[in-house]
């Protein structure tokens, strides 16, 4: 995952990077900072991404790199070992931690770095192909929630949305009753929407606030379909809200979204939803539909993790998706097994089952 910086757009498709070759073999994708998705964005953004964590074990860790504005480290807790490419070439070449080196860390839990610290020239780095041996501590199943309040009430998507404040009432409303609102989407059979009271046209007066019960977000974008040009939908951290305005006069649904990037920082943190109308003029109300995110609701957040068994690992990578043979093992008292393979990360992101940004996917 992103730890800090501007660097963006990762992993990068050898198309678009055309100027970068490996001799060892690319594949599709790699990454390169001085790239965000197909766009080429110079020297300029530094950043750090750090992977999941796994359990090493002997033998050479290898890598191919090119750039000279960064480094690859191997971490343990917060003693890192790091390895820079120094190369003001695109052609990538193979470095390694060797098995001498990491003898002491043989056993422990470690974790991977990428980190782009220089702006001038060459001030990048590019990576691929990490092959390491271990067990990797597989990341929870990431579960999609939709809140599409089709049970008529408040309660949606295991969530529980109640009103706070204001004169916004009669939610959620029927798209029979709200005949004029439509949802390219799809829209089911209920919406909310403030200029309505059950079944009732209230018109743009009535304001308010409905909040959402807490849920732990997981990496992945947020998306809900809404319309009207009186409020907003916001996520919060306790004071802390991002907010997204239709500002749309039409009752016809647009999609929205909260990006990745957006929540990078709050992933795994305790956040809700609210709805708020807060304009009385001309559209002064807010439609909203479809809210659909990754990660536990509250009565989740206690779930134990699993791990998984790294046996016959080997990854072919396609965008932010993996597929591997391996099974999880999803009772945490079941050891990890003693027979290991190499693991290859093809690519960052979600290259073998280290995530660096992405979903486990299997």
């Amino acid at each position: 995952m992103k730890v800090s910086g501007t660097v963006e757009g990762q992993p990068v498709n050898y198309m678009s990077a055309w100027d970068s070759s490996n001799p060892n073999g690319g594949g599709s994708f790699l990454f390169r900072t001085d790239f965000s998705a197909s766009n080429k964005v110079g020297d300029g953004p530094q950043g750090v991404y750090r992977s999941s964590v796994f359990k090493l074990a002997a033998g050479d860790i290898t890598f191919d790199y090119a750039g000279h504005g960064g480094y690859i480290a191997l971490c343990s807790g917060t003693v890192c070992k790091q390895k820079h490419p120094s190369l003001s070439s695109t052609t990538m070449k193979r470095g390694s931690f060797t098995a001498e080196e990491l003898t002491t860390w043989v056993g422990r839990r470690v974790f991977f770095e990428v980190v782009d610290d220089q702006s001038g020239g060459w001030g990048h780095i590019a990576i691929d192909n990490i092959i390491f041996h271990g067990d990797v501590e597989a990341p929870p199943p990431v579960r999609e929630t939709v809140v599409d309040f089709e049970t008529g009430n408040l309660a949606s998507g295991a969530l529980k949305f109640k009103k706070i404040s204001g004169t916004v009432g009669g939610q959620p409303v029927n798209y029979t009753s709200a005949a004029d609102s439509s949802n390219p989407n799809g829209g089911g059979s209920y919406l909310f929407r403030t200029d309505f009271n059950t079944v009732n046209k209230v018109g743009d007066g009535p304001q308010g606030v409905y909040r959402s019960s807490v849920f732990t977000p997981a990496v992945g974008e947020i998306t809900f379909d809404y319309a009207g040009h009186g409020g907003y939908i916001a996520l919060c951290r306790g004071a802390d809200c991002k907010k997204s305005y239709p500002s749309l006069n039409d009752t016809t649904m647009k999609r929205g979204s909260f990006t990745v990037e957006e929540l990078t920082t709050w992933v795994g943190q305790s956040v809700f939803f609210e709805v708020v109308d807060d304009q009385s003029g001309g559209w002064g109300h807010i439609a909203i539909d479809n809210i659909i995110f990754h990660g536990d609701v509250e009565e989740e957040a206690e779930r134990k993790l699993g791990k998984t068994f790294g046996e016959s690992l080997m990854v072919e990578p396609k965008g932010n998706v993996f597929k591997t043979t391996s099974m999880p093992v999803t009772d945490p008292t079941v050891s990890m097994g003693t027979c290991l393979r190499p693991l290859v990360v093809g690519y960052l992101i979600a290259g073998a089952p280290l995530l660096f940004q992405g979903v486990w996917q299997i």
